[in-house]
């Protein structure tokens, strides 16, 4: 048996029209497809679910087909992939006894249509031999990390160019925040210095307080959801999300060490900016700064590669999926 524990995910892409996702995880072994509930209206849900399967699966595992790993967005008609990674079984610990905890959950980061940067899952996986096909193993208790109650401030100051969405400018947007599945909390729609309607800064000057159950290792910590929303008339939509984004608050944890907060940093700044053989690393990096890469010249280009290595900065950029 395979056992696939679904932890949560982190800054999924938004899918649908109207800036939301509402994400499931899809596994495939061998043929066989299995999935977890959908979570609704979230770019880092949290599942915590269980996926078995029982299967067939060479001597060495190293030659098995590998377990195909994907994230669909729940749609009305056709479910949208979202981004997807694969785990060969020959990586996964062997288990040699039946009451064996999953191994600590490590994050898969997903790649779509070869592009990496799309967000990542937190996850673990088991592999228990069978000796007796008539036996059930029984069903493990999923670890649950031990976690603090805390206070999360967040100084919302403003945004800025935010371009025109669905080809109308974002006029009188407000921020809406929330930390994993809870419900969110907005601020006052922005203001803007400059009355010229062309003008796409606004300023807020806000401070929002959440509270929340935070995960004592940093690695389960929950991300802070924010999304950029405008009310357009019923004809667009309604509450539209015009850009979203997540910031990991593992690092910001004030009992997480300078050498472990320097740790996330960098794995999170190394798999946003991963690129593989056949990816131009310029192209690349204005694709995932702007939505308009077309128009990007050499001068933005060399802006954007100067700036992605400011990662200490929490100037969070908002991306555009659509």
């Amino acid at each position: 048996e395979i056992w696939c524990q679904i932890i949560k995910g982190r800054n999924l892409p938004v899918s649908d029209m109207g800036g939301k996702s509402d994400p499931y995880v899809a596994i495939t072994v061998n043929g066989k497809f299995k999935r977890t509930n959908y979570i609704e209206n979230v770019i880092s849900p949290e599942w915590n679910e269980l996926v078995r399967f029982r299967t067939i699966l060479p001597m060495r595992l190293e030659l098995s087909n590998d377990i195909l790993v994907e994230i669909y967005d729940t749609d009305a008609w056709i479910d949208d992939l979202m981004g997807s990674f694969t785990v060969n079984p020959g990586d996964i610990r062997l288990a040699v006894a039946e009451d064996e905890p999953f191994p600590p959950p490590r994050w898969y980061f997903l790649t779509k249509e070869g592009q990496p940067g799309i967000g990542g899952l937190l996850a673990s996986f088991l592999i228990h031999k069978i000796r007796n096909v008539n036996k059930k193993i029984p069903r493990p208790l999923l670890p649950i990390p031990s976690s603090k109650k805390v206070i999360v401030y967040v100084l919302v100051i403003g945004t800025r160019r935010i371009l025109p969405f669905r080809y109308s400018n974002v006029t009188a947007p407000y921020v809406q925040l929330r930390i994993g599945n809870q419900p969110p909390t907005s601020t006052s729609k922005g203001f803007q210095l400059n009355k010229k309607k062309s003008d796409s800064n606004h300023n807020f000057l806000e401070i929002i307080k959440l509270t929340a159950d935070i995960p004592i290792n940093p690695i389960y910590a929950s991300s802070l959801d924010v999304a950029i929303i405008e009310d357009r008339s019923l004809l667009f939509g309604g509450a539209t999300t015009v850009g979203a984004t997540s910031v990991n608050l593992g690092r910001y944890l004030p009992w997480v060490t300078p050498e472990e907060r320097e740790r996330l940093i960098k794995e999170e700044v190394d798999n946003i900016f991963k690129i593989d053989k056949n990816t131009d690393f310029e192209i690349f990096n204005a694709k995932i700064a702007n939505p308009h890469f077309e128009n990007i010249d050499d001068d933005d280009v060399n802006r954007m590669d100067s700036a992605r290595l400011e990662t200490e900065e929490d100037d969070f950029r908002i991306s555009r999926n659509f």
